[in-house]
């Protein structure tokens, strides 16, 4: 005896699978290359920084020195006292001097502070229309290097520092407002050598002895002089509202987007298609400003 049932069975209809799948993967590899991008911009962004820095040393200190050499040359007792009131008259006369016009000779773009007054780089330092004197800006521009003022730096022993990158303190490392940050930065001495030390300066001697020491100034001459700018208490504090600005704003924008995502993920597994549209439009936008805002 045969029997029939009256149930039929059909097949799933792919084509709905199919395009919620095709959604979804769309969505992880979104989610993938925002991971993938962070790691990329920050090997990126690292590069850049070490460019700017080693220009920084290539265009600064050694330019500085010999021009600071060349000109105590002409003197046998040094270089006039007025000249050394503090580092923007040494500025001001290397630039009339030896024709260190540029700003970019002091002034470096990864200063915190330059970012913050969005400080012009270009041009001369000295006014258009009279030479001896300084632009009206760079009187109090963030200046990247700190000197040591002494009357003639070619009587000095060869190991002695005579610039350095602003910022260093006296147990031999850098303030977090230093150009670089906490990084490090680079030391000049009276021989026209450089050293570029990451995080703590570490081959100064006492002055007079062959005793190491972290602090700068006892290896410098008695009496010496040292003028860098000075951060203000307010600049200090904005530099650091800045940062923490944008560091919440990156972090922001990669958990919006990688939520974003996830909701997506979530829509296509419920039919919701689109929650999984949306989310494409959404973490694409959130992965713009995560790349604006780094």
């Amino acid at each position: 005896m045969q029997m029939t049932f009256g149930m039929k069975l059909s097949p799933l209809s792919p084509g709905a699978h199919q395009a919620a799948f095709t959604l979804r993967g769309l969505l992880i590899v979104l989610a993938v290359l925002c991971v993938l991008a962070d790691g990329f911009m920050a090997a990126v962004r690292t590069a850049t920084r070490d460019a700017v820095r080693n220009q920084d040393f290539n265009v600064g200190p050694r330019f500085i020195i010999e021009a600071w050499q060349a000109e105590q040359a002409k003197y046998k007792t040094g270089l006039p006292p007025e000249t050394l009131s503090d580092v923007y008259a040494l500025a001001a006369y290397l630039a009339r001097a030896q024709g260190l016009t540029g700003v970019r000779t002091w002034v470096s773009p990864l200063d915190p502070v330059v970012k913050v007054l969005n400080y012009d780089l270009h041009g001369s330092i000295l006014a258009e229309g009279d030479k001896s004197q300084l632009t009206s800006g760079f009187g109090d521009a963030p200046l990247l290097w700190a000197v040591a003022l002494v009357p003639n730096i070619t009587e000095l022993p060869p190991e002695t520092p005579v610039m350095w990158t602003r910022g260093l303190q006296p147990d031999g490392t850098w303030w977090a407002d230093a150009p670089y940050g906490t990084w490090g930065g680079c030391v000049g001495y009276a021989s026209g050598a450089m050293d570029l030390f990451r995080g703590k300066v570490t081959d100064l001697v006492k002055w007079g002895t062959k005793i190491p020491t972290d602090n700068i100034a006892e290896a410098l001459p008695p009496g010496t002089h040292i003028s860098e700018y000075k951060v203000a208490p307010e600049m200090a504090e904005r530099i650091r509202d800045r940062t923490r600005r944008r560091e919440l704003q990156a972090n922001l924008g990669v958990a919006g987007g990688l939520l974003i995502v996830g909701l997506g993920c979530a829509g296509t597994t419920f039919g919701r298609r689109h929650w999984a549209t949306l989310s494409i439009i959404g973490g694409s936008v959130m992965f713009q400003w995560w790349l604006a805002v780094r």
